[in-house]
Formats: structure tokens, C-alpha cells, sequence
């Protein structure tokens, strides 16, 4: 079994592109990891409690915009690009974005960010200022990461949904209903929200 880069790095006459098929053949949305993950020539101290895996993981990742040209050029119809240990910055995003933009246009891209640094809100908006409009995000930020320590889950539905409406981007979301369903399965998991709309709702 080879890596996940050598998987996505096998000659191209291997792959069939599945744009241009006809209606119904399968389609495929490619995810890309780590995309605010420190180059190795960066100083990792952030991550010194995981330096023994990610020491492993982030020097044999190829540049986002690589990892996202090859999914595009695979046929995927979207690529996600994904802040999955949640280290990034609105500098990192957008500075990662600029380079990706260079190889795939934006209508094929989206934004997965986790929250860890508390940034995935202001990493999205930059994200969202740069033209992408696709945004992952899960109720009450449930989630995390298998790799890093302390990473906890993603965007927060609810706090997302709060900010397109204040920037009067219509959702077609009820945001009374997304709080009900976080109140639900938060109770359902005996976890407690991480969506800073819901946490304040609560105590109005």
C-alpha cells in the first residue's frame, strides 16, 4: 500500500477524467489536508507534543496547490481545501489561496477549517472575500483530528450561518432550527456546543 501522495502522483495515464461524462456516471470531490500546515523549513514548536507523527506527515506533503491542480486534473469537480489541525491564519489562507487560485479556478474550490486557534471563522471570511463559496462546517463545531493533539472540531454551522446573514448572504438556513439540532445532539453526545452563537443564545 503506497501513500497517500504516491496514490495521487501515479502517471496520469492511469486516471480517466470523469468531467465531460455523461449525467449519472459518478462524480468526485477531492479533499486536501494540512493546507495550513507549516513547510518543513518552518520552526514546528507548535506542534513539539505531535513532533513524532507530524514530523512524518507535513515534509513528504507536497504545496496544496500541487495536491489540488492533480485532484482537479483527476476530474474532481470540487477540492477542499482543508485547515484539518486548525493552525491556519486569515495570512496563511489567504496566502495558500493566492497559490492554489494560480492552478484551479475558484469556482471549483472549497474551505474546510477547524477551529483549534479559535481562527476558522476569520479564516473563512477571507476565504469568502477571495471569491470561494463553498464552505464545510458541522452543528455545534463537532469534529476533530486523529493526528493532532488537541485540534478540536470545525466551523461551527450556527456561527457561520450568523455571519453570512450579518454580511447579507441569504443561507436559505434557519438558524433557530441548526441551534435546536446542536442543543440535540449535543445532548444525544453529553458534549457541550462549540458554536459561539449557541453558547451566547443560551445565555441571553
Amino acid at each position: 500500500m503506497g501513500t497517500v501522495c504516491e496514490f495521487l502522483f501515479l502517471p496520469s495515464t492511469m486516471w480517466h477524467s470523469v468531467r465531460g461524462m455523461a449525467p449519472g456516471c459518478c462524480v468526485l470531490r477531492g479533499c486536501c489536508a494540512l493546507v495550513c500546515a507549516p513547510p518543513p523549513s518552518w520552526p514546528i514548536t507548535t506542534f513539539e507534543k505531535q513532533k513524532s507523527k507530524l514530523t512524518e506527515v507535513v515534509p513528504s506533503q507536497p504545496p496544496p496547490k500541487q495536491v489540488a491542480k492533480k485532484l482537479y486534473s483527476m476530474g474532481c469537480y470540487e477540492i477542499s481545501l482543508g485547515d484539518t489541525i486548525g493552525v491556519g491564519t486569515p495570512g496563511l489562507m489567504k496566502d495558500m489561496l493566492t497559490a492554489v487560485l494560480h492552478e484551479v479556478p475558484v469556482a471549483a474550490l472549497a474551505v474546510h477549517c477547524h477551529d483549534t486557534y479559535g481562527q476558522a471563522l476569520a479564516n473563512t471570511l477571507v476565504a469568502l472575500q477571495m471569491g470561494v463559496s463553498v464552505v464545510d462546517s458541522s452543528v455545534a463545531g463537532l469534529g476533530g483530528c486523529p493526528y493532532a493533539k488537541g485540534a478540536s472540531g470545525n466551523l461551527a454551522t450556527e456561527d457561520l450561518v450568523y455571519m453570512l446573514t450579518g454580511l447579507g448572504i441569504h443561507t436559505g438556513v434557519n438558524l433557530q432550527k441548526l441551534l435546536e439540532a446542536g442543543d440535540f445532539i449535543c445532548q444525544a453526545l453529553n458534549r457541550k456546543t462549540s458554536s459561539k452563537v449557541a453558547q451566547a443564545t443560551c445565555k441571553l
